[in-house]
Order: structure tokens, then C-alpha cells, then sequence
């Protein structure tokens, strides 16, 4: 009796915490479920297929409120070109530079956007610059030379398709970065709520059209069953679920303590890495890895007013989905 009072205290204590853990979790493999998808399906095909498959889910919250995503027609065009610009940009991105690099690397290259968002918020004036911020920053740019350098035989060489693929994702990453610190005023007036319901419709039509001249030439037997689960990974448990339960938990737990949580993705992704796809890892890429961890954590803590944690990041930044 009294161990099943100390599992309900503990889950009622510590529920958000778990479900946080949880879907940390589910990041980290999606990088695995998304590399393992590629190798069926082509990335621009992926990508139109996967969003549109959350987009009712997503959208269920207006069965009880239609006036959710009420906002000021300038605020729905400027959301409208920033996703186009930082989300349907950075989900080009990611799913091509994650078909030519490794599960492993992709993912610790995408975990350095709260640095990209500090640096960037400090070259417009909107963050203060402190010492902890900069080593911060630095640290972690330099741990993503060090997982780029890893991968390039020979040195640097644009002919390689980790150099590419690690270009092509960084790239994403400060598309995403721009994204973050240009929504957040729209974040502020009209509430998360709503920017992640139009963002994910506007992203949904940025990137099927992108997809149309490969949707066209698609029939059923070019999606085998098989790629299915992956999909729905995608699409419902990561985006979907990783929305809701990161909204969640950023209410209950704060911005701090949550995002603290997210440092873990890129860590499971690379274990899930080497022991489900039997990804070769170097030296030069754990010790990057290490250092831009280490940088990011810096980053994220040089202060509360971070563009990081004043915007919750959607699940197609917070795991690279």
C-alpha cells in the first residue's frame, strides 16, 4: 500500500518531468526513424508526406475554440513569410542533409540552435552580450568544426557528402534560428497556441509544393508499407505529441528546468546511432560532440532572457523534425 502512495506522489510530483524525459527520448530516435525513411523514400517526398499526416491532429484544439488562432492579419503575414523562410527552409534542409551525413551528426549539429539564436540576438540588440554568452558561443561553434572536420577525409572537401550534408544542416539550423527570434513578438501577442497551428498549415503547403513535382509522379507501391510507421513516427508521435508535451512541461516546469531536458536528444540520437545503424563514430566527433554540448549548456544559462527560452521551440526545431 505504501509503495503504490509513494509511486503517486512520486508520478504526481514528477509527471511533467517523465513526460518531458519521454519525449526527449522520442527526438532522439527520430533522427534513426527519419535516416531509416530516407533510404526508402526521397527526402522532398518524405517531407510532403509527413506534415500533412499531423495536420488534423494539430488542429483539433479549434473543435473547441475557432477563435484560437485569431490574430491580426499583419501578424498572420509576417508568420506566413517567416515560416516560409525559417521552417520550410530548415525542413529542406535538414531532411538533405540528413540523407548525406549520419543520424549522429546531424543531430548534434541541430542541438547548437540555441547558440545560433544567441549570436544572432546579440548582433540585432536584443540580447545582452555577457562573458558566459560568448565563451558559450564560441564553445559551441567550435565543437561544430570539430564534428565537421571529423567527417571530411583528408581535410575539408566540398566533394564530400558529410561536409555537404553538415553545410546543408547548419544552414537549416540558422534558418530556424532567424525563425525563432523574428516570431517571438507574435508569440507574445497571440500565444503559442496559435503560432504552432498556422505555422504547422503554413509549413504543410510550403512544403508539399516544394514536393509537387515528385508528389505527381507518386503511386502507392512507391511508399511501401514499410516506410509507414516511420511516417507516422514523424508526423503524429514526434511533431505532434513533441508539441503538445514540450508546451506542457515548458508551463509547468518553466523554461530553464525544460529546456535542460532537450540537451539529452542529441545524446540518444547518437547512441541510437551507433547501436541501431551501426554508425562509425571518431574521435574528432565525440570530443565535438562533448564541446558543443558543453556550449550550448553555457549559452542556454548566460542569462533569463534568452531568445531560446522566450519562444517554446516547435518539435521541428527541438528535434530536428
Amino acid at each position: 500500500m505504501n509503495f503504490y502512495k509513494g509511486l503517486t506522489e512520486f508520478l504526481r510530483k514528477y509527471h511533467a518531468d517523465l513526460a518531458l524525459l519521454m519525449i526527449v527520448t522520442v527526438w532522439g530516435l527520430h533522427y534513426i526513424v527519419a535516416k531509416d525513411a530516407l533510404s526508402r523514400l526521397e527526402p522532398l517526398t518524405y517531407n510532403a508526406i509527413r506534415f500533412p499526416i499531423g495536420l488534423p491532429f494539430i488542429s483539433l484544439p479549434l473543435l473547441r475554440n475557432r477563435a484560437l488562432i485569431r490574430m491580426p492579419r499583419r501578424d498572420v503575414m509576417a508568420l506566413f513569410g517567416w515560416v516560409i523562410l525559417g521552417l520550410v527552409g530548415y525542413q529542406i534542409l535538414f531532411v538533405l542533409g540528413l540523407n548525406l551525413t549520419t543520424a549522429t551528426n546531424s543531430a548534434l549539429l541541430v542541438a547548437t540552435l540555441p547558440a545560433w539564436v544567441a549570436a544572432l540576438s546579440v548582433s540585432m540588440g536584443l540580447l545582452a552580450v555577457s562573458r558566459r554568452l560568448i565563451i558559450g558561443v564560441v564553445v559551441t561553434l567550435s565543437g561544430v568544426m570539430l564534428i565537421v572536420m571529423s567527417h571530411a577525409e583528408g581535410g575539408p572537401s566540398l566533394s564530400s557528402d558529410d561536409l555537404l550534408g553538415s553545410a546543408m544542416l547548419i544552414l537549416g539550423v540558422i534558418l530556424s534560428a532567424i525563425y525563432n527570434i523574428n516570431v517571438a513578438p507574435i508569440v507574445e501577442r497571440s500565444g503559442s497556441m496559435a503560432v504552432a497551428i498556422l505555422a504547422h498549415w503554413f509549413t504543410c503547403l510550403g512544403l508539399v509544393v516544394v514536393g509537387l513535382p515528385e508528389l505527381i509522379k507518386l503511386s502507392p507501391s512507391d511508399v511501401p508499407m514499410s516506410v509507414w510507421p516511420n511516417i507516422l513516427y514523424s508526423g503524429l508521435l514526434s511533431s505532434v505529441g513533441g508539441y503538445l508535451v514540450w508546451s506542457y512541461a515548458l508551463g509547468r516546469l518553466g523554461a530553464t528546468r525544460s529546456v535542460a531536458y532537450n540537451n539529452l536528444s542529441p545524446v540518444i540520437a547518437a547512441l541510437a546511432g551507433v547501436l541501431l545503424l551501426g554508425e562509425h563514430v571518431t574521435l574528432g566527433l565525440i570530443v565535438g560532440g562533448i564541446v558543443t554540448l558543453v556550449g550550448v549548456v553555457l549559452v542556454r544559462g548566460s542569462g533569463e532572457e534568452t531568445a531560446t527560452e522566450e519562444v517554446p521551440l516547435t518539435p521541428v526545431m527541438a528535434a530536428g523534425d
